[in-house]
């Protein structure tokens, strides 16, 4: 784990949070589930983001939630937030192509993602 950010860290990375074949088989997974893939939004700016989502995650995204809740006690600290056990965990698949883009943001654009209190990206 490292803490990314001058002063205050902004984010916390983990490495190696999936062993080698749960990160296959969700690979492997999302890649099968490529033709149910959508346009991304953000609620009609069209020039802020361009990428296709998953909105149904595969099965095997059971595995990311898994390490989001077994990560979340370590990022907390490390953020200076409140400890906290995740009641509710969002899961969406994003396939960013060569071109495509998502700006700077922050995740409270809306009133249902302002009660977020962590977010989270697997690579």
């Amino acid at each position: 784990m490292r803490a990314l950010g001058p002063n205050e860290p902004l984010a916390v990375c983990f490495d190696d949070v999936l062993d080698g074949a749960t990160h296959d088989s969700l690979l492997e997974a999302t890649i099968a589930s490529e033709r149910d893939m959508i346009d991304s939004s953000t609620g009609g700016r069209d020039d802020y983001r361009q990428s296709q989502m998953l909105y149904t995650p595969v099965d095997d995204a059971e595995a990311v939630v898994a390490a989001v809740r077994r990560c979340t006690r370590e990022a907390t600290a490390t953020l200076s937030l409140p400890a906290f056990e995740p009641q509710r965990i969002e899961c969406q698949i994003t396939a960013h192509r060569d071109g495509d883009f998502y700006k700077a943001h922050t995740d409270d654009g809306d009133p249902e993602a302002a009660r977020r209190a962590l977010s989270y990206i697997y690579y």
